[in-house]
């Protein structure tokens, strides 16, 4: 670990509720340049230059994007009968309601709306828990490889592993919000 002055400068850029991080430098130097890239930044974004801001925004990836390079890896990894299944359940259960999304916008209230909805139409508790296993091994390879701040479903799983969802606890998770 190094001094505090040989640490990686950032700018954290926040406009209008629009977020972006940007990695100037290191040392004094870079605390310099972070100081300069400030001041310019924040010109440009006083005439309404928000190209910078636009650039992050053209990176975000959507749940269903995510989903299909998630199931690339499954197909590697899995036998074809369980990323099928995977992909079905990802495909009719799922990416309806979730596919449009970015990636982070995913929350807890999203999946507990399609929790219920999936209860309501019939589904059966087991059958709701195999569903949302698949979604929770998805987003925790999202989690790992992105980085994104923990999921939902990460609230939803026991020490040990397993799904607490059962009957009664899927009505109350679904019925807390």
């Amino acid at each position: 670990m190094g001094t505090p002055l040989s640490l990686p400068r950032r700018l954290f850029i926040n406009h209008r509720g629009r977020r972006k991080t940007k990695r100037v430098g290191t040392g004094k130097e870079g605390r310099r340049a972070a100081k300069t890239a400030a001041e310019k930044i924040q010109a440009k974004l006083a005439l309404g230059d928000t190209a910078l801001l636009e650039e992050a925004r053209a990176k975000a990836r959507t749940f269903a994007e995510f989903t299909e390079d998630w199931l690339k890896h499954v197909e590697a990894q899995r036998k074809p009968g369980t990323s099928e299944k995977y992909e079905m359940i990802l495909r009719k259960h799922w990416r309806p309601g979730l596919g449009r999304l970015p990636l982070t916008g995913v929350t807890r209230d999203h999946i507990k709306t399609m929790l219920g909805e999936k209860l309501g139409a019939g589904l059966k508790p087991r059958t709701v828990r195999g569903h949302l296993d698949v979604l929770r091994a998805c987003l925790s390879v999202a989690v790992a490889t992105y980085t994104q701040p923990p999921t939902p479903l990460q609230e939803a799983t026991m020490s040990d592993g397993k799904s607490q969802v059962t009957e009664n606890s899927v009505k109350v998770y679904y019925r807390q919000g």
